[in-house]
């Protein structure tokens, strides 16, 4: 298994990826992902910009996740524990389905933390729905700390609630 970035050459087989992702949450009426968000042309920008991962294992894309200093301005209104000037923010993280609860995003997730300890980054940001318990029980679980909600009123009533968390990778 390797974490690489990811290449234009990649962009069809991440988009099945994310969509069979997309398909799953809905099954499970986690209304978090639509055709509107993650997009193609949102893998793509991330592509070019050189800020888009992909976990390989077996020749397979199982995993992607992209990481950058963007965040999103519903966070204006949270009150941020830490005080960081360097801030990496996690985004889209997925894993593959029938590769979910087999570790895989907890490897991902460490990539991201030591990734952005080699960079010089003092904390981590990014957000998820409330209602999609592996993504909380996966960031509570990796010492993530729960600082506020943001609403997010483009999402489908009911599923428009966001856990805003972060983590210290100073101490």
């Amino acid at each position: 298994m390797e974490i690489v970035l990811g290449y234009e050459k990649h962009i069809d087989e991440i988009e099945q990826l994310i969509g069979e992702c997309i398909k799953e949450m809905n099954r499970t009426n986690i209304l978090q992902w639509d055709d509107k968000y993650p997009n193609r042309q949102f893998f793509k920008d991330a592509i070019r910009r050189k800020q888009l991962y992909i976990m390989i294992c077996n020749n397979e894309i199982i995993g992607v996740v992209i990481i950058n200093e963007s965040q999103n301005s519903g966070w204006e209104a949270i009150k941020w524990n830490l005080k960081c000037k360097n801030i990496l923010v996690i985004h889209s993280l997925a894993i593959k389905v029938g590769y979910q609860g087999k570790g895989y995003g907890k490897t991902l997730l460490n990539y991201c933390e030591n990734y952005a300890r080699e960079n010089g980054y003092h904390c981590i940001r990014l957000d998820t729905y409330s209602g999609n318990e592996y993504a909380n029980r996966l960031y509570n679980n990796h010492d993530y700390k729960f600082v506020g909600d943001v609403k997010y009123t483009f999402k489908p009533t009911g599923h428009q609630l966001y856990h805003c968390y972060e983590k210290d990778l100073q101490n």
